[in-house]
């Protein structure tokens, strides 16, 4: 195992086989060396301005792990320099109420909820960008949108310290060597024992649905009362068969859905798990179906089947594979929201797609699992998203005909935002890690909103950086991203090129997968 660069902080495994990482020094780089610091500064005068936030602030939302100290240790003390006790792993649900609660009474409450800032852990007022308030115990928060409640951020990383807490020491462990890239390989070959098992899992799954399906609906006429039709000519049974998709695509080309090495990716995906795996796959042709026909269900997704809006999304570098790996080895898949061009919300989830699938192409992303990092440094608020000409110049940010005014919180389209989220689930994909960066108050506010809705298995993956970009990547930097691949600059400017190089590349790969193709 190769350990990273000490100033970047390194994971290693005591004398009890607890996991620890090694910083060297409690200091950053730029304390230790001053030449460098004061080339930071510089930076930061010439592009950032003044630092937007402390170095109290910085410490506070990436604290320096100590030596030798353990992932379960780093959490158990952060809960106590949060100054937030008594929290439950329920709590999540508890803030997400509370926020509902807080959002309602916006009206009435705001302009007293300004005079006592001190007096509420949740925001319940409207602030522009930039605006800061401070909570009990000199935790600050943070607000977005019009009238939206934000979740207290120490709040919410309390709570996630409290769900780790309660894991047991194994699974606590794993989450840690996700993030850093320690866990070993999954399933690193195909395992015949296992497919087997997966198949008898999926039969069961079939089985199971048929059953309550048939117990409470009424057969329709003409099938005898037997087994439920696969057929697709009548849409209205498609409704009444359970997975339809996975069974299209098994009568349509049995040797695609049981191939070997493509249920293998299912099986990596899910660790193991021949149960989730089923479930998985069948949700895999069900998205599939939805997003390209039936006469793309049974083949690998090219270039040459995204239509001229789906390439323009994909064109747009909203997601794009950095051209490094981790210090793990794994790809890296950046996003950047205010980067994101779509007509419609398809076009987005179709490029998505192909971007992931691509990736899980490589037998090391399926067995070390991929990182994902979203990166929103340098650009406007979102409340200056409006979808006009200057509203593009601004923020690179074009909306589409589905991003209604139903969808929208300031610019942001929840709808999309649910709908990205839900794309790894439907593909075979086993996303390890999470960063979230950002220099904006209102994207503080809004990810620790997001963060209490998503699942346990992703929140305990998941880490907010804020700061400047140089004090981003210094934080990616600690769980051996490479920083440099970062298609933004200091002014926050996202460049294309390594994007458009990676699609020539995707373009010639195709070519060969598509050569000899019947159908």
């Amino acid at each position: 195992m190769k350990a990273n660069d000490k100033d970047t902080g390194s994971l290693s495994l005591g004398a009890d086989g607890s996991e620890s990482l090694d910083c060297g020094s409690t200091m950053s780089t730029s304390e230790r060396d001053p030449a460098f610091q004061q080339q930071q500064q510089q930076q930061h005068q010439e592009v950032q301005g003044p630092f937007r936030a402390s170095k109290r602030r910085a410490s506070e939302l990436h604290r320096p792990l100590e030596a030798k100290e353990s992932f379960g240790e780093i959490q158990r003390a952060s809960s106590q320099d949060m100054g937030v006790q008594g929290l439950e792993v329920s709590d999540f649900e508890q803030m997400r109420l509370d926020v509902s609660l807080e959002s309602t009474t916006t009206t009435t409450s705001s302009s007293s909820s300004r005079n006592n800032k001190n007096t509420s852990s949740y925001a319940n007022s409207t602030i522009h960008g930039g605006d800061e308030a401070t909570g009990s115990g000199g935790n600050s928060y943070f607000c977005i949108g019009s009238g939206a409640g934000c979740v207290d951020r120490s709040v919410s990383q309390t709570c996630l310290t409290r769900e780790l807490d309660q894991l047991p020491i194994n699974h606590r462990e794993h989450v840690g060597q996700d993030l850093y890239g320690l866990a070993e390989e999954c399933i690193p070959n195909i395992d015949e024992s296992l497919l087997s098992e997966f198949e008898e899992a999926i039969v069961s799954l079939l089985e199971k649905s048929d059953s309550k399906a048939s117990s409470s609906v009424p057969a329709p006429s003409g099938t005898g009362g037997g087994s439920l039709p696969i057929t697709d000519s009548v849409p209205e049974l498609q409704s009444l068969v359970p997975y339809h998709a996975y069974r299209l695509a098994l009568s349509m080309s049995p040797s695609y859905v049981k191939n070997p090495e493509f249920r293998l990716m299912f099986l990596r995906a899910t660790e193991g798990d021949v149960k989730k795996a089923a479930k998985r796959l069948t949700r895999h042709f069900k998205t599939k179906l939805r997003l390209f026909g039936e006469d793309k269900l049974v083949r690998d997704i090219v270039l040459d089947d995204l239509s001229e809006d789906d390439m323009e999304s994909l064109k747009s570098g909203g997601f794009q594979v950095l051209s490094k790996r981790d210090a793990a080895g794994r790809s890296v898949l950046f996003g950047r929201y205010t980067s994101m061009r779509y007509k419609t919300i398809d076009n987005m989830l179709r490029a998505l797609w192909y971007i992931w699938m691509s990736i899980l192409e490589d037998p090391t992303n399926q067995k070390k699992g991929v990182v994902a990092l979203g990166y929103e440094v340098g650009r406007v608020p979102l409340d200056r998203f409006d979808g006009t000409e200057e509203g593009e110049g601004l923020a690179g940010f074009e909306l589409g005909e589905d991003a209604t005014d139903h969808n929208m919180s300031g610019g942001f389209d929840r709808t999309l935002a649910r709908k990205i989220v839900s794309v790894p689930l439907s593909v075979p994909a086993r996303p390890v890690g999470y960063h979230l960066c950002t220099d904006s108050h209102q994207w503080v506010g809004m990810l620790n909103m997001v963060m209490v809705t998503l699942c346990k298995f992703i929140r305990l993956r998941m880490r907010i950086h804020h700061g400047t970009d140089v004090e981003c990547k210094y934080a990616l930097m600690t769980h051996g991203m490479p920083t440099d691949s970062v298609p933004v600059d200091e002014a926050g400017c996202v460049s294309l090129a390594q994007h458009m190089e990676w699609i020539e590349g995707r373009r010639v790969l195709d070519a060969r997968k598509t050569k000899g193709r019947t159908h």
